[in-house]
């Protein structure tokens, strides 16, 4: 791992406001989120649940991390 997308970043708790879900009102939705220590532990210990040409994903306990393979973000967690 080298790095995370915006798109996971939202999910890691206090590391800032993630306004891609918006309510009704504007504001940004509460979201189920994930410390980095337990991204880490999911790589380390988890299954891996996917391996193709784009990605990979490891999956445990509930939790799924995917780490791009693709040129420009190789290495980066995309998505948790």
């Amino acid at each position: 791992m080298n790095g995370l997308s915006d798109h996971s970043i939202g999910r890691i708790p206090g590391a800032r406001h993630d306004y891609s879900h918006l309510d009704k009102k504007g504001n940004p939705t509460l979201r189920i989120s994930i410390s980095v220590k337990n991204v880490i532990n999911v790589i380390k210990n988890g299954e891996l649940t996917e391996d193709n040409s784009k990605a990979e994903g490891y999956s445990l306990d509930g939790w799924k991390v995917v780490i791009s393979k693709r040129k420009k973000t190789y290495g980066k967690v995309v998505t948790i």
